[in-house]
């Protein structure tokens, strides 16, 4: 089972490699914060723009300084980050709260994008993964971003906040959402009301076509026994 669950992500490290643009290699400045250690490569944890950010830095970076952005739930389940970071790639996480891939979080998103693509010269092109919830940060960035973005990973990927956490398509027989998170939403987002919200045109699945423009790979991972997102 484990053979065949590393085989899986090699085949997936593969692949989001071919969508990373190859430049001379450069010197990287150092990142701030005390080096610490993660998973036996050096990582660093600082704040950006008021939030917690960290990097991960690969033992040998790969030419075009290539980086894969973990949009939520940092170090869980990192097969996939593991394995890029052993192809070169620089692994990045910058929290945000629980906002739900809100406009707000955005700006962060695009602060620290040009952060690390500007003073720390890492490509251009992240590829992003979302990871759950996480799936609404990086379809959300990507949607008002296509140029920065090399490829989209989603791993159970929330695309659509109706049906989690609202749990408003019931149509669908599934998705029971999250009253709590819900609310979160709401608040994030600035909704007056659950109508405000249902009507709202731009989630993910709404959204697809700035990618489709820019011909940005998705790859995605689902269970069909997911009964939650």
């Amino acid at each position: 089972m484990m053979h065949a669950m590393n085989s899986h992500y090699t085949r997936i490290v593969l692949v989001l490699a071919l969508f990373m643009g190859v430049t001379a290699a450069d010197e990287i400045p150092p990142f701030p914060g005390q080096a610490g250690e993660y998973h036996g490569f050096i990582s660093h944890r600082f704040k950006f723009d008021d939030c917690d950010c960290t990097v991960v830095e690969p033992k040998t970076t790969a030419p075009g300084r290539p980086w894969v952005w973990r949009t939520e739930f940092f170090d869980h389940r990192p097969m996939a980050d593991l394995a890029l970071l052993e192809k070169g790639f620089h692994l990045v996480h910058m929290v945000v709260g629980n906002t739900f891939g809100c406009p707000t979080a955005m700006k962060h998103f695009e602060a620290f994008h040009a952060e690390l693509t500007g003073k720390y010269r890492l490509s251009t092109k992240c590829v992003l993964e979302g990871f759950s919830r996480g799936g609404l940060y990086a379809y959300n960035f990507a949607a008002a971003n296509p140029g920065k973005v090399a490829a989209i990973y989603g791993d159970a990927p929330v695309c659509d906040f109706k049906s989690w956490p609202g749990g408003k398509l019931k149509n669908l027989g599934k998705g029971n959402g999250s009253a709590g998170d819900w609310q979160g939403v709401l608040k994030c987002y600035g909704f007056a009301s659950d109508e405000a919200a249902v009507a709202y045109k731009k989630n993910p699945v709404d959204n697809l076509k700035p990618l489709a423009d820019a011909k940005i790979p998705l790859i995605h991972v689902v269970g069909d026994a997911d009964d939650v997102v």
